[in-house]
């Protein structure tokens, strides 16, 4: 049984992955905190970033707890999925998620989704364009 032992410590496949499963709790925990600090970052300093962005976010949360335990389980959650401070609770927490790339991964059960543009935009283009280009014809005509 040592002679097995020993092989599989001199075999750089079977180390391999004995440091992946040690890896990858620690990939995860950086992504996470990244993420974390990202949307510190864009709700404080990136105001109007983050006003653009969630005119495109649908959906309303379904107060299932998984953004709660983001590298960490908040303190102020109770039970299964129950904010105590949820109607007080900080900006980061409003906040989420700020964009799609925080709905990656464990979050596609989460309430929340986004579109591709604000519904009524190219129609609101439009019709700025038009009268634009109604009151631009008025005055050309005025002038000749």
């Amino acid at each position: 049984m040592s002679a097995h032992k020993c092989r599989a410590a001199n075999n750089p496949l079977i180390s391999r992955v004995g440091e992946r499963s040690r890896i990858l709790p620690t990939v995860k925990f950086l992504k996470e905190g990244y993420g974390k600090i990202r949307r510190f970052y864009l709700g404080h300093f990136r105001k109007r970033y983050v006003q653009k962005v969630l005119e495109l976010r649908r959906g309303e949360c379904r107060r299932c707890g998984n953004c709660c335990t983001v590298m960490f389980r908040c303190p102020q959650l109770e039970g299964d999925a129950h904010c105590t401070l949820y109607h007080t609770r900080s900006l980061q927490c409003r906040l989420f998620p700020i964009d799609a790339r925080d709905l990656r991964g464990r979050f596609s059960s989460c309430g929340y989704y986004f579109v591709d543009e604000v519904e009524g935009s190219a129609e609101q283009e439009e019709a700025i364009q038009h009268s634009a280009q109604s009151s631009g014809s008025s005055t050309t005509g005025s002038q000749s």
